[in-house]
Formats: C-alpha cells, structure tokens, sequence
C-alpha cells in the first residue's frame, strides 16, 4: 500500500478502537493510540501522567461555555510559562501526530488526528458511530457493568471528546463533514466491518490518485521556485519550505498546496467584488458592498432595488473567471444578514 494515514473518530461503543488495530494489523501497518501519550512525553520531557490527564478531554471548561483555543501548530519552549499548560501537551502530541503520519502508513486513533492533519494529502478520515442500543451491548460485552453505569459511561465519554474536539478544533466532533467517510457499526462483525473499511480505502486511494499527485507536485514545484501561484499568477514565496524546522518545513508545504486553489478561490472573489462594484456605480444604484467572507458577499440595498441588486450580484459573481466547470452564484434575500444564512 503506497503511504496512507488513517485517522478513526468514534463514538464510545462503537468498536472504533479494537476496529482501528484491527485494520492496522490487516494492512501490516502501525496502530497509533495511547502510545502517543509515551512519545509526546518522551520528545518534551513533560511527565506522561500529565498527558494522560488531559487525554481526549479538556480538564475544566468555562462557566459559560466551551473558550476554543483551535490548534495552529506552535510549541511552548521549556522557559514558557504555558509549557505544561493543557493546551501545550496537545501541541507536543499533535507534533508527534505529525512526525509519525510524515514518516509512515499508521492508523492514528482519536486525539484530533484528522483536524491535524487536514492539509495532508496521505490521509483518510474515518468516523464510527452506532446507536446507543448497540454501543450499550459491546461496552456490556467487552466490560461488564449496569446498564444505568454503561450509559453514564457512554454520556460522558462521547461529551468529553465532543468537548476535546471543538475546543481544539473549534467544529462539531460528530459533524460528517470532518471526515471522508462515516461508518455505523451496529450489527456487523468486526471481520465485516474491517472488510468494509478496506475496501473504502483501496477505492478511495485508486479513486482520488490524481489529486494526491497534483498536490505533492504543487510542493516539489513550489521547492524549486520558491513560490508558489494562483491560477492568475499571484505568486506566495515560501521561504520555509527550505526550513532545517520540520514543523516550519511543514507548514510551508501547507501554504504550497493550499495558494493555486485557496488563493486562486480568493482572486476569484476579488475579480467579482469589483465587478460587482462597478456594476452598482454604473446602474446609479443606492445599493452598496457592506461585507465580505470567505465566498460570501453582503449587500445592503433598499427593497425597491432588491431584485435588480440579485440579478447583479449572481451574473457578475458567476462570470467572474472562466473555468472548464460552471461557477454558480446562490443569493438570498433577508432584512438581516442572519435571515438570509
């Protein structure tokens, strides 16, 4: 199997854990999961009891609410005063998450692996789930105990990496848009499921080739250049992809890979705001640009102009570039701008 990463998100009960070894061991690679704890603990020099307690949750919330503090990447030095702060041990296991998924194939276990690894082409995100009857079962199973004890456990649990995972990820745990494919494990043995699992991958990997393979030829480009462009030419140098930092080396692959199609969605944007823009000017309308984010943009116009202001944003948003595949421009109408969401 070329170099693949899997990341497995569950849900307690589910069979995610003993699910993910099992996989490994069919594809003769390495199962990463409590064992992160030892090496984060290893490579910092910070007690591995410290890791544990703050494994897959978050110690202690605010009085009103989860305050995310969403992963970036940095380290806190020894001489900080946040070096042992919570929110440093998940840097040190996120760097181990990286070192080990940069030097092999390796199913990772939980741990806001796909979040960390979200700019990697190698990887494939998976996330386990089962009705709470059947996760009942297997935890009855496998660890005995009431069925009032079990469900407390289940609760918790799921809260606790639901809580773990918008805190440093600042998204919903359970959201399936986090991951490439979301799998029920109710009523399925785990011969079955890791046959079912397999499959995927093999079908994902031969499936999506063409875009691991343009990514890692935007970075070798980018190394060779030294920047990396939009489809307009709008060039990004990157200094650091010639880093002795592997972290700062990795970031720069990052930014490589992510300025021909990131860069190239924000040109566009640019393209349309002023084509936009210009349009308003030309028809002398009261109607003006109030707002923009990400692939979105705001108009405040009076309703006597409302529709006219809808037929200019969507034709102008829609012609903005020329690509072999169709922009399309959605609009909505609303007295607020959270109406129109």
């Amino acid at each position: 199997m070329e170099h693949t990463v899997i990341t497995i998100a569950r849900s307690y009960g589910s069979g995610g854990r003993t699910l993910g070894k099992l996989l490994a061991k069919e594809l003769g690679i390495h199962c990463y999961d409590r064992e992160l704890l030892r090496m984060a603990s290893e490579q910092s020099g910070i007690n591995e009891a410290l890791f544990g307690e703050v494994d897959e949750k978050v110690k202690s919330l605010p009085l009103f609410g989860i305050s995310k503090k969403i992963y970036k990447g940095e380290i806190f030095p020894p001489e900080s005063d946040d070096f042992v702060s919570d929110d440093n041990l998940f840097n040190y296991q996120a760097k181990i998450i990286k070192e080990v998924a940069a030097e092999e194939s390796c199913v990772i276990i939980g741990r806001c692996a796909d979040f960390i690894l979200k700019d990697n082409p190698d990887v494939v995100r998976l996330f386990f789930y089962a009705p709470k009857e059947d996760c009942i079962a297997r935890v009855k199973t496998q660890n005995g105990g009431t069925e009032k004890e079990i469900i407390r456990k289940i609760e918790k649990t799921d809260k606790y990496r639901s809580d773990y995972y918008r805190y440093h990820t600042g998204k919903d745990w359970n959201d399936s848009r986090n991951y490439d494919f979301c799998l029920n494990t109710a009523s399925m043995s785990y011969e079955k499921l890791v046959a079912v699992v397999k499959a995927y991958i093999e079908q994902y990997l031969e499936e999506y080739s063409g875009v691991k393979k343009y990514m890692q030829d935007i970075v070798e480009e980018a190394k060779e250049k030294g920047y990396s462009a939009t489809m307009f030419g709008r060039r990004r140098y990157i200094k650091e992809l010639s880093s002795n930092n592997y972290m700062v080396r990795e970031f720069g692959k990052r930014a490589a890979m992510n300025t021909p199609i990131q860069g190239t969605a924000a040109d566009i944007m640019k393209i349309a705001m002023i084509k936009v823009y210009k349009e308003l000017q030309k028809q002398d309308l009261e109607a003006k640009i109030v707002l923009q984010v990400h692939d979105e943009m705001m108009i405040e116009a009076p309703i006597s102009e409302a529709d006219k202001v809808e037929e200019i944003l969507k034709s102008n948003m829609e012609s903005a570039a020329k690509l072999e595949v169709p922009l399309v421009a959605e609009v909505s109408k609303a007295e607020s701008w959270y109406d129109c969401k």
